[in-house]
């Protein structure tokens, strides 16, 4: 199932198969925080477990840096991001988390890849190697050597050759 959460782990959209496995309403829980919603109270986290993933594969961070209403600097998005993977560390001790980086953006919405950048490393470099069940995907330094290439037209969303090297990248590694 897919679950689209924000960097802040607020959750913005789920596939239905999502909703009806854990008889869930998307109008009611649109915009709440992802590990605040009702499959995670009251030990109800086991209906996730119930699935025994063996890997969760997790691409945050990049719509919320980019944005530019938000008045964050790099080390705040920083403890945004990760406060959210540590969660999820720590919720699935057992599971192999997988982080895509946060690539840049082209074009104008591309203001804040310097915030990206940052952040990345600080992942890679800090937070990866203190959680044995977190590997790091360096998608940015396949992404940031060809924009034009990795981006579709809206400068922001993978381009056909960008999902395939996700889905290559995911078949070797997971």
């Amino acid at each position: 199932s897919t679950v689209l959460v924000k960097n802040d782990g607020t959750l913005i959209e789920a596939n239905p198969t999502f909703l009806k496995s854990f008889n869930l309403n998307i109008d009611e829980i649109r915009h709440k925080n992802f590990v605040d919603l009702p499959i995670f109270k009251n030990n109800s986290g086991k209906l996730i477990k119930q699935f025994n993933p063996k890997n969760i594969v997790l691409h945050i961070g990049t719509n919320d840096i980019n944005d530019t209403t938000l008045a964050l600097n790099s080390d705040q998005y920083y403890a945004q991001i990760t406060e959210y993977l540590s969660t999820i560390c720590s919720e699935y001790p057992e599971v192999n988390i997988y982080y895509l980086g946060i690539e840049n953006r082209n074009g104008g919405a591309g203001s804040k890849n310097a915030y990206a950048e940052k952040v990345t490393a600080k992942i890679q470099n800090e937070f990866a190697p203190a959680h044995s069940n977190f590997t790091y995907i360096d998608s940015p330094s396949v992404f940031n050597t060809d924009l034009n290439k990795y981006l579709s037209s809206d400068n922001i969303h993978p381009s056909e050759d960008g999902r395939q090297w996700y889905i290559k990248t995911l078949k070797e590694i997971v």
